[in-house]
């Protein structure tokens, strides 16, 4: 005796995918760390983690994780000469 379902398989679903939202561009802006340890921080707007030492006291931030980050003494706007 066999067992199983009979009859046509069932339609494939014709499958489409949902158009793409572009990403909302954001700017970056140059931060000076101040302080003398290294540190590691994780933006509050884009959970994007961001190193800093010393030797790489300066780096390009994305401007939403930005403001979070000059509201504490360690962290200056870099403007280069």
């Amino acid at each position: 005796m066999k067992m199983g379902l009979e009859g046509p398989p069932p339609p494939q679903a014709n499958l489409v995918s949902p158009p793409s939202v572009p990403a909302i561009p954001s700017t970056v802006v140059a931060l000076r760390y101040l302080g003398r340890s290294a540190i590691t921080l994780r933006g509050l707007a884009t959970d994007h983690i961001y190193s800093f030492s010393q030797s790489q006291s300066v780096q390009q931030i994305d401007s939403r994780d930005a403001e979070a980050f000059l509201r504490t003494r360690y962290f200056r706007r870099h403007h280069p000469s």
